[in-house]
């Protein structure tokens, strides 16, 4: 990304001090100029977000940056265990959604995540506490340990 970003960089540059070129449509001209542009701004963006996204799951708190979502459980809807599945011929793995008080998904802990056992051991500890958080057979077999 940072290899894309110096290039659009250095095309930025050849495009103010030489202009586009001679014998170069002005069509083309406006979309290199737009093209690179976006990518100026873009790119950095972009890497900020990915470098900066995470999920935190407290015992008593939900968090998810960017944009400092936080959620305490208390406040927590509903928890649904969702089961792996195809869609458009893409795998996708199990995960389990976090439903807000409007109804919502807050967060979304997902199979392939490298934290999916530490998120889910979570997950199960605050449904031991509040059983209401589960309203699904699915959910309740996958989630909630057996009481004995």
């Amino acid at each position: 990304m940072v290899v894309l970003w110096v290039g659009c960089v250095f095309g930025l540059y050849g495009l103010v001090r030489y202009g586009p070129g001679e014998n170069v449509p002005w069509l083309a001209a406006t979309m290199g100029w737009l093209l690179v542009i976006f990518f100026v701004i873009l790119l950095p963006v972009a890497a900020h977000t990915v470098l900066t996204f995470g999920l935190t799951l407290g015992p008593d708190r939900i968090e998810r940056r960017p944009g400092r979502t936080r959620v305490a459980v208390a406040d927590l809807r509903e928890v649904r265990a969702l089961p792996a599945s195809t869609i458009n011929r893409a795998n996708r793995g199990a995960r389990v959604q976090l439903v807000g008080p409007d109804g919502s998904v807050v967060a979304q802990i997902e199979e392939s995540a490298a934290q999916w056992e530490r998120g889910l051991d979570m997950v199960r500890f605050w449904v031991s506490r509040e059983p209401a958080l589960v309203q699904d057979d699915y959910t309740r077999e996958r989630l909630l340990r057996p009481q004995g």
